[in-house]
């Protein structure tokens, strides 16, 4: 197949485009940073023409979506940034595929089910028939992308499977303040930075290699009009022992500060993932301190840090 990735040198879309070249993919990659891939193209998702131009005459089978800004707190510090990327980005990115007839597949976020994590399982369906409220302006752009997704899978006959990613993680995610946890902890513990730990919250984390067979897979697969499923793992760990765990690994401790739960998040969020299983071959084979250790080794090498 034809593929374009878009956000393909961020942190997972590093890991996919090997994966799916692996399998004999002619893929293609676009996003705002630069790259040495001859299969790479510098653009700007928010804006239309840029786009078009980097799709250019090429006749691309599917569109994997993953550029878009990242982080709950990128609201609060960043709006107008978000939603120009997160909402009128994908937009650009619906509008081309509805145009030229091409599969998308959407890179949405477990943040899409907002404060419905902490009062139901969280099975895909949920959201077809509950509207969730919001802690953060993050999630609610993902709630929003699936929505404009599944307009125009209704009225523009757009060929989309959504897929719900739950903290993914793993070698390859950069630090800055907005990035995952464990990214968080392993840096701060490795250059000796204080460290907020939420007691009352939990959260389930799949390593980036299982999450890119997954998503690889999805390709292969026929789903329903922006059909859903959530990828993540089934196993579940509070924020406290994920610290432990972390810090074992790393070797050190630091100041830690701990607090009952965060203001703009929910406090548990777990998937039921049997639909990703049964169909996308999700599996989730990495344990959490062997994904740690793998994180750990890949930063200090990324860092220097000895």
């Amino acid at each position: 197949m034809k593929v374009l990735v878009t956000g393909s040198q961020g942190a997972l879309g590093r890991m996919l485009v090997p994966e799916l070249r692996g399998r004999g993919h002619d893929v293609w990659g676009c996003g705002l940073r630069h790259s040495t891939d001859s299969q790479y193209q510098r653009c700007d998702i928010t804006e239309w023409r840029q786009l078009n131009q980097t799709w250019g005459s090429r006749d691309w089978d599917v569109c994997v979506h993953l550029a878009g800004e990242f982080g709950r707190l990128n609201g609060d510090k960043w709006p107008e940034q978000l939603w120009k990327t997160n909402c009128l980005g994908t937009a650009n990115v619906i509008d081309l595929c509805a145009r030229r007839k091409v599969r998308l597949v959407f890179a949405s976020s477990s943040e899409a089910y907002g404060m419905l994590a902490d009062v139901c399982t969280l099975r895909e369906e949920v959201l077809d028939n509950k509207t969730p409220a919001f802690h953060n302006a993050y999630a609610l752009t993902k709630f929003t992308n699936e929505q404009q997704i599944k307009l125009a899978a209704r009225t523009r006959g757009l060929d989309a499977t959504i897929l719900r990613f739950f903290n993914i993680f793993g070698p390859g995610e950069e630090y800055t303040p907005y990035r995952s946890v464990i990214c968080q902890f392993a840096y701060r513990l490795l250059t000796g930075q204080p460290v907020t730990v939420y007691k009352n919250t939990s959260r389930s984390f799949l390593y980036v290699d299982d999450w890119a067979r997954a998503v690889a897979n999805v390709l292969n697969v026929k789903t329903g009009p922006a059909e859903a499923f959530n990828i993540g793992s089934p196993k579940s760990y509070d924020l406290c022992t994920v610290y432990n765990i972390v810090s074992s690994v790393v070797g050190s401790d630091v100041d830690v500060r701990t607090e009952l739960t965060e203001t703009c998040n929910v406090a548990h969020k777990a998937p039921d993932v049997n639909k990703a299983a049964t169909f996308l071959g999700l599996r989730d084979t990495v344990d959490l301190r062997e994904g740690v250790e793998r994180t750990v080794a890949w930063m200090r090498r990324w860092y220097e840090l000895g």
